[in-house]
């Protein structure tokens, strides 16, 4: 196991780990302590080696005291400490970027561990591995997988990432549009999001927002699906981040581009959707079709857009950005 330290005051920190006793497992050493000068970093390297063969699922937890100071006599009362564990387990460290895997004409992967002694083997399609370059430049659809390893030849789970090539989709040109998009709002109790085109709405209209409990005649237990097309004033590559409770999805084109809602509703159905991701747009209207539904408790639906990965998330209002040709 490796403890990454990184000092970033201008005073040096200490950083002392003492570990608990464990029953399986002999921890090696037990207790260690660095010194980090000021913009500086430190790894602890603890050797962790089990009795007999293990399961990992059989070994749980190595639990640990921690505290971190300054340096020096004046700081001796001013400190931070605690307890922490960490489960035993084969790491699946995800060190890609750029986050988003899509990209019109080509993505420039870098994969950034924090760990100098480890290195970092890459395999693209399933190929042989070698060492990942400071910056591979991925010019067609592409499976990366990665795993890292140390000089006693162990070794990380293998994470993968795939990154996808895209062609940008072309607006449409539509008159007499108004701001707003058109909704139906259903209810029902659903343990995910529904197929709302199988269902009978209770009332349709038109929404200048996204607040979902205004259009809410039960506070619990409703769903309403919002359609129309997005306003897009340039062509670009679009990021698109959904924050939902209970759940929400945004289709652009027919395409999931965001899927976001808590444990219960989404869990593993996701499909590899994240609550962010991007779609290349050409100039012109697009086509929507958000997806909302709420079964208990508090209800949100945001939704915030961006034209680079690296900016800061803009809020996306409805009214601005939505149009409708519905006429309610």
């Amino acid at each position: 196991a490796y403890v990454h330290f990184k000092n970033t005051a201008d005073v040096a920190l200490i950083a002392d780990l003492s570990f608990y006793h464990h029953h399986q497992v002999d921890i090696i050493p037990s207790k260690q302590k660095v010194r980090i000068q000021p913009g500086d970093e430190k790894v602890m390297e603890i050797s962790l080696r089990s009795h007999d063969a293990t399961d990992y699922s059989e070994l749980g937890y190595i639990q640990y005291n921690w505290l971190i100071r300054y340096d020096g006599e004046e700081y001796n009362d001013f400190y931070l400490d605690g307890n922490a564990d960490f489960s035993i387990e084969s790491s699946t460290p995800d060190y890609f970027y750029p986050l988003t895997p899509q990209f019109v004409h080509e993505a420039e992967v870098t994969f950034k561990q924090p760990f100098n002694m480890l290195k970092s083997n890459l395999s693209i399609d399933a190929g042989e591995p070698g060492t990942f370059p400071d910056i591979l430049l991925v010019n067609n659809s592409s499976k990366l997988e990665v795993f890292l390893s140390n000089d006693k030849n162990e070794q990380t789970k293998s994470v993968s990432k795939s990154y996808e090539k895209i062609d940008y989709l072309k607006g449409k040109k539509i008159s007499n549009l108004t701001p707003g998009l058109s909704y139906a709002y259903y209810e029902g109790n659903w343990s995910g999001i529904p197929d709302f085109s199988k269902l009978t709405p209770k009332m349709r209209g038109i929404a200048l927002d996204f607040s979902v409990e205004d259009l809410a005649v039960n506070k619990n237990n409703f769903g309403i699906r919002y359609t129309g097309f997005i306003a897009i004033e340039e062509d670009g590559m679009y990021y698109f981040r959904c924050l939902a409770d209970a759940a929400a999805s945004l289709k652009i084109h027919d395409k999931l581009v965001c899927l976001d809602g808590n444990s219960e509703v989404i869990n593993d159905k996701n499909n590899g959707i994240a609550n962010f991701g991007a779609i290349a747009l050409k100039k012109g209207m697009h086509p929507v079709e958000i997806d909302f539904m709420e079964n208990q408790g508090s209800e949100r639906l945001r939704f915030y857009y961006k034209k680079e990965e690296a900016a800061d998330w803009i809020f996306l209002v409805l009214e601005d950005f939505f149009r409708t040709s519905d006429r309610h």
